[in-house]
């Protein structure tokens, strides 16, 4: 066994002692009183979410997502996108549009994550609502006659009855033709080609295509996606070395129930294993630049909870130190709607999906003549079959999700700035929902009701 190997079962075996304790929590039935059988759906996915810190690719023996995945469905015992248990995991990638020593890094990171979760989305409402419309068309013809290439002769104003309306346009066709052969002859086209009017036909001698279209559409809502794995990937196609990031997300019984009941600011009877927000948080500063997205966790009651980490960055450069805490203030205000907005799209979720992919293959013999007129007369004339042979490869996406919810029961507990080993600059905001802040929150607002006769 090489050190690979070992480091590989290691994890493995971590991973699974981990998710196998957390499995022996016990349940709360719906008068919220706990249950004596065990249960394999509670609290899972709020120990896996809380412990959702950002992997590098250096400290990770794994060299591909495919990989990744593989170990993650070892450490779930779960397959991907497969339901069981009242839960169904997913996972998806996107490409970070920068380098890592690029001032916009930390916000094409955030951007990338984005688009990783809207994947994940969109693979789960695909899955449930989703229509599938394909259409395959093959178009064939072949023209094996003995006259396959000879074309009909061609005659411009050969003589004969005209009317005046015909006349005047012939006279007129002449006036635009001669102006077009002097501004010709003015770019260096020799007088002779210049008054030469070619006149192209053209005859389809065979087609052999084939063409398949598949449209996948999608409209419905989602709800309790939390991502529990998160990674930054650098790996290399042979464009060159870029970095991915890596998301892994579970949607269950229990976050779906709890995304329902805090959209309508009701009380739940979901109960998990107790923590306190203390522990989950970095111990040391520097450790926020491991955080991103959200976290799905329970309180000291045991009761849910959600925990939200927004990142932005600044990139303007000045030397006016009342523009740069201006500038600073701003990038501080958009990380902590980031990490709101994940809180949104945590308890509702309405996407609109389309998809299209349109392939296929092309064959074609096409017989061409052009044959040059000048005075309205026939004076050269070039044959030539054109071979067309092509394979076409098109495809379309669209994903549209919209979110909205009540930021009463949210609270900002600490906000953050650094600079990374490259010197890019992140901004950070944490904030959480809880059902004490939503109690707190409520309570202020029954005493000023009270004390204001107005209202």
């Amino acid at each position: 066994m090489n050190i690979r190997q070992f480091f590989f079962l290691s994890m493995l075996a971590t991973w699974t002692a981990s998710y196998a304790v957390e499995a022996q929590v016990n349940p709360v039935d719906a008068t919220g009183n706990s249950s004596n059988q065990p249960s394999n759906t509670t609290a899972n996915e709020g120990t896996l979410a809380s412990n959702n810190k950002i992997e590098k690719s250096a400290s990770a023996q794994i060299s591909s997502f495919d990989e990744w995945k593989s170990v993650l469905e070892h450490d779930f015992s779960q397959k991907f996108g497969q339901s069981a248990n009242g839960k169904v995991f997913y996972a998806a990638r996107s490409p970070v549009r920068a380098g890592a020593k690029d001032p916009s890094y930390a916000k094409q990171i955030v951007l990338s994550y984005e688009r990783a979760m809207l994947d994940v989305q969109a693979q789960h409402v695909m899955k449930l609502y989703g229509t599938l419309t394909t259409e395959r068309v093959l178009d064939f013809f072949n023209n094996d006659s003995s006259n396959r290439q000879q074309f009909d002769d061609l005659v411009l104003n050969a003589g004969g009855d005209q009317s005046k309306v015909g006349a005047v346009f012939d006279k007129f066709l002449d006036v635009v033709q001669g102006k077009l052969d002097n501004m010709l002859i003015e770019q260096g086209v020799a007088p002779e080609d210049a008054r030469r009017m070619p006149v192209e036909q053209k005859k389809l001698l065979f087609r052999d295509n084939f063409r398949k279209s598949v449209v996948k559409k999608a409209v419905g809502n989602m709800s309790g996606l939390v991502p529990v794995r998160t990674m930054i990937f650098t790996t290399q196609n042979r464009a060159g070395q870029y970095t991915e990031v890596w998301v892994a997300a579970v949607v269950s019984d229990n976050t779906r129930q709890f995304a329902e009941d805090l959209g309508r600011t009701r009380p739940t009877h979901v109960r998990g294993r107790p923590t306190t927000l203390e522990s989950v948080l970095p111990e040391k500063k520097n450790d926020y630049l491991n955080e991103l997205g959200f976290r799905y966790l329970y309180d000291e009651q045991g009761v849910p909870m959600l925990l939200s980490y927004g990142r932005w960055s600044l990139i303007s450069k000045t030397d006016d130190p009342a523009r740069l805490a201006v500038l600073e203030d701003s990038a501080q205000e958009t990380a902590q709607s980031i990490a709101e907005s994940y809180m949104a799209e945590f308890i509702n979720s309405s996407l609109t999906l389309v998809s299209d992919i349109d392939v296929g293959s092309l064959s074609e013999d096409v017989a061409k003549k052009i044959s040059y007129f000048e005075n309205k007369k026939i004076v050269g004339t070039e044959e030539s079959v054109e071979q067309l042979k092509d394979s076409f490869d098109m495809s379309f996406k669209k994903y549209k999700a919209r979110s909205s919810f009540k930021l009463i029961g949210t609270s900002r507990v600490n906000d953050w700035k650094l600079e990374d080993d490259n010197g890019v600059s992140h901004f950070g905001v944490v904030m959480i929902w809880s059902y004490n802040e939503l109690k707190n929150q409520q309570n202020i607002l029954n005493n000023r009701n009270k004390s204001d006769p107005t209202t």
